[in-house]
């Protein structure tokens, strides 16, 4: 998760080490790249001798992490003290993490593959917690990595003392046993108190390690805003190659980058917002196109560039109409209402998992859009659809859509003349007529598609009526 977060009172350093040098009696030695950081002044003159952290978001939340450091933080550093043998892994230390939405960890290799439905379930039996895993959200102090042979936090070795070995192993358990973890009281063996001491090494090189802090000034960002080129500036080339070497980031996220430069005003609101609800870049694009989006558009706004971004932030209407809908707190409330309609905030058995809406958020955006349109003008003057019918378009278009953009932009188009049943039923029909929607079916007919007669020589391809055969092969 690439968040905007403050480092308060910085200073820039100029000269550091690069990698940590790490050795342990059992572990050999290890040169760690941990990178550098890009701090930014903040423009509005406000918070002086604070910084932006534009470059480095998630290297500075593993770090915190780490350190526990993050109030109400969605995840959890640990480490294995009785890690397991898996050939041909590349780890030489099993750090795992337990996170909000796996709060069991994940599986004992490279990819950090996820548990299945019934080792999830099993996790919880072994936590002593009752609920649904789907629905549910546990706190992550009762629970930890199921699959580490012996898990503890890590932060409980990051901030023990590193004077000598015994020091750094008592003061370690000792963090532990204070803890407010539930595994707080599992017995420590000694072959994994000896594990401790073999890594005593690396803790104390951890010690000293600082991270190079780069300075972009004030001066460079307003310079860089106010160029009058049709081509990227230097800056925007700057976030290009900072976010596209090593490991690959969205366009979101290097949109985002962008805006932390261009707007840096909207960044605390988006970021606190973004927390409960999806990536904080995919929340400032859904924003910003809601913002742009005008109701005599052909359609919702499309996706922004990095450059139409700046011009953006030169444009007078364009600025008002994203100051409005942060500063305005129009956003807090557009979110919560697309909760409602989902069905996220539901009591009964047939809530709508949060993960499920994230889920339309990051691989549907045109159809969250769409709804946080609905939203945005039911705020302002109301409209006519009842919560049901919304949720039925949403997991409607989601799930049936061929061309969810082209499907959005169909109802998008209907509604202008209303949004209502009707419209939206003709958008529908329009669709499914243009093959870009499914073909939706009745309980009644879907329950006759798996009706299967009996016969001595059932076979599946013979026995279902064809309406069906369009049904499963255009489903799965």
């Amino acid at each position: 998760m690439r968040n905007n977060l403050y480092i308060c009172n910085a200073k820039p350093q100029t000269k550091t080490t690069l990698t940590s040098h790490i050795s342990g009696s059992n572990f050999g030695t290890h040169y760690i790249p941990i990178g550098s950081f890009l701090l930014s002044d903040i423009t509005d003159d406000q918070d002086k001798g604070k910084y932006y952290l534009m470059d480095g978001q998630q290297r500075f939340n593993a770090i915190s992490l780490g350190f526990n450091t993050v109030e109400n933080a969605r995840a959890m550093l640990w480490l294995d003290l009785n890690p397991p043998q898996v050939k041909n892994s590349t780890r030489s230390f099993w750090i795992k993490t337990t996170t909000i939405p796996h709060p069991w960890g994940f599986k004992n290799d490279d990819e950090c593959t996820r548990l299945n439905t019934s080792e999830k379930r099993e996790a919880l039996d072994r936590f002593g917690l009752m609920g649904n895993i789907y629905n549910n959200e546990f706190s992550l102090k009762r629970t930890w990595p199921i699959e580490a042979g012996a898990p503890i936090p890590l932060y409980c070795l990051l901030k023990a003392g590193t004077e000598n070995c015994e020091t750094f192993l008592e003061e370690s358990l000792d963090n532990f046993r204070k803890s407010d973890f539930a595994c707080k009281d599992l017995k420590i063996s000694d072959q994994e108190k000896d594990y401790i001491r073999a890594i005593y090494p690396a803790f104390q090189r951890i010690k000293e390690y600082q991270v190079n802090c780069n300075h972009l000034s004030k001066a460079v960002i307003e310079k860089e805003t106010m160029t009058e080129t049709n081509e990227q500036t230097t800056l925007e080339v700057l976030f290009t190659r900072l976010n596209t070497g090593g490991t690959a980031i969205s366009k979101d996220d290097l949109n985002y980058s962008a805006i932390k430069a261009y707007w840096p005003s909207i960044k605390e609101t988006n970021d606190c917002l973004a927390q409960h609800y999806m990536n904080p870049s995919k929340l400032a694009m859904l924003a910003f196109r809601l913002a742009l989006t005008k109701d005599e558009d052909k359609g919702l706004k499309s996706e922004l560039s990095i450059k139409e971004i700046r011009n953006v932030a030169k444009d007078e209407w364009g600025s008002k109409s994203i100051e409005e809908l942060y500063n305005n707190k129009n956003l807090e409330q557009v979110l919560p209402k697309v909760d409602e309609w989902l069905g996220v905030n539901d009591k009964s058995d047939m809530k709508t998992p949060s993960l499920l809406r994230t889920l339309i958020a990051r691989n549907s955006p045109d159809i969250y859009l769409l709804l946080m349109y609905f939203a945005y003008k039911d705020l302002q003057t109301g409209i006519d659809l009842k919560s049901d019918e919304i949720k039925a378009l949403a997991f409607c278009l989601h799930w049936f859509s061929n061309d969810k953009k082209g499907c959005v932009q169909e109802v998008f188009s209907r509604c202008k003349n209303g949004i209502n049943v009707a419209n939206i039923q003709t958008a529908l029909s329009r669709l499914m007529h243009d093959c870009k929607l499914l073909h939706i079916y009745t309980l009644e007919d879907v329950k006759q598609f798996i009706k299967i007669e009996a016969s001595e020589k059932w076979q599946l391809g013979q026995s279902l009526p064809t309406p069906a055969h369009e049904f499963f092969n255009r489903v799965f």
